[in-house]
C-alpha cells in the first residue's frame, strides 16, 4: 500500500508561505490548492526533485513556481549582479504526431 501524499484539505494558508505570496495567490482567486499543488508544493520546499505529468489545467505551473518565488524572497542576501536565482525550462507544446509545434 502506498503512501498518500496529497492532505486531505488543499487550502494554501496552512503552509508557511511569506505573507506577501499568500496575499498575491489568494488575490488571483486561488484559494485551494489543486491536488498537483498539494502533493509538490511541500517536497519542492524540502530541496526534494518533483516530476510530473498531468493534465492542461491542473495547477503544475503554480506548483513549482511558487516555491522559486518563496525561496527567492526568503534569501538572506539579495542577488548579486549576474546572479542566478532560477532556471526554469519549459518543452515547448509540440502537437503529437504532426511534426509540427503549436502556437
Amino acid at each position: 500500500m502506498g503512501v498518500c501524499l496529497v492532505p486531505k484539505l488543499y487550502e494554501f494558508s496552512p503552509l508557511k508561505y511569506v505573507v506577501p505570496s499568500l496575499d498575491v495567490i489568494q488575490s488571483m482567486g486561488h484559494a485551494q490548492m489543486t491536488p498537483v499543488q498539494a502533493s509538490t508544493i511541500p517536497l519542492f520546499m524540502r530541496n526534494k526533485d518533483v516530476i510530473v505529468e498531468a493534465v492542461t489545467g491542473s495547477g503544475k505551473t503554480l506548483a513549482f513556481v511558487i516555491p522559486v518565488l518563496e525561496r527567492l524572497i526568503r534569501r538572506e542576501a539579495r542577488l548579486r549582479k549576474n546572479e542566478v536565482g532560477a532556471l526554469i525550462i519549459s518543452p515547448t507544446r509540440y502537437v503529437k504526431g504532426s511534426g509540427q509545434f503549436s502556437p
